[in-house]
């Protein structure tokens, strides 16, 4: 079975392409067929994985939209062996106007996946923007698995409650099978007290809520940038590194929780339970 994995947080700047990019380079390593799906109109995920987004704008994501077509002609090769790339481009922004409010705004990418040739992959990740918009509504509407990074931030925080809140909704009256795999604390910083504490009580928090939290954690690094900047994975960057090391096993984590027959509703995260707690999160990171 293919597996597809929407990440997203309605927050910017949580290390969402970042993930995507790394898990990506993770299970291909594991050996796995990968296909990234970039539903962001910055388009960095594609550029990460070496793709010009002049030279794929009528074989975009966005093209496929709107051509009403499935993937197999609109998917390229990767720097990475194993992965594929439905690339995001600007005219994504296209694709907000004109579907934004529209009666097909979760249904963007059922034919794109409408194909035998999405057989060919074990994990398809898709990569969004921070935005609670028709991209992020179409992702989930098509997803086995939703994935939130977080980072020690109110923000970031709020923006995985929205998140949460987002689906029970979207379970409810479109997708009902969609199941959280996991949040994802990101940029963590061991040395720091605020963070260890954040990460501690949305831990605890989670337990009880039934939102699982992710034993692997994703260090905070001076690497990503540089990694963006050749535009390579950190994988491939330097895979001896903790933050690469640590994407490694958490792509290691996540395998027996994928890949499987998903009978019946999933384990739904209590949002409200969840939601009563988001202050006390708060007020540990103003307190730093």
């Amino acid at each position: 079975m293919t597996d597809i994995i929407t990440v997203g947080n309605e927050k910017g700047g949580v290390g969402k392409t970042t993930s995507v990019v790394n898990l990506a380079a993770a299970f291909a390593s594991m050996g796995k067929a990968v296909l990234v799906i970039d539903n962001d109109p910055q388009g960095n995920a594609s550029e990460l994985l070496g793709v010009d987004r002049g030279q794929v704008e009528m074989k975009s994501l966005a093209q496929a939209i709107f051509d009403r077509k499935s993937l197999e002609d609109y998917r390229s090769k990767s720097n990475i062996e194993g992965v594929d790339l439905l690339a995001g481009t600007p005219l994504l922004k296209q694709v907000i106007k004109e579907f934004g409010h529209t009666h097909r705004q979760d249904k963007l990418l059922n034919k794109v996946f409408e194909t035998k040739a999405l057989d060919e992959y074990d994990v398809v990740l898709i990569d969004t923007h921070g935005s609670g918009d028709c991209l992020l509504l179409s992702s989930l509407a098509t997803s086995d698995y939703y994935v939130i990074p977080v980072f020690a931030e109110p923000e970031s925080a709020r923006g995985l409650l929205d998140m949460l809140k987002s689906t029970v909704e979207l379970r409810e009256e479109i997708n009902p099978t969609l199941t959280l795999l996991g949040v994802v604390i990101t940029k963590f910083d061991k040395n720091n007290s605020t963070h260890r504490e954040f990460a501690e009580t949305i831990r605890n928090i989670g337990k009880n809520a039934k939102v699982r939290v992710f034993t692997n954690m994703i260090p905070i690094s001076s690497s990503v940038p540089a990694a963006s900047k050749k535009q390579i994975s950190l994988i491939e960057y330097r895979r001896d590194l903790p933050i690469s090391q640590s994407y490694m096993a958490l792509a290691g984590e996540m395998m027996p929780m994928i890949g499987k027959k998903r009978p019946g509703r999933p384990s739904v995260p209590d949002v409200e339970k969840f939601g009563r707690h988001i202050d006390e999160i708060e007020e540990i990171l103003a307190e730093a």
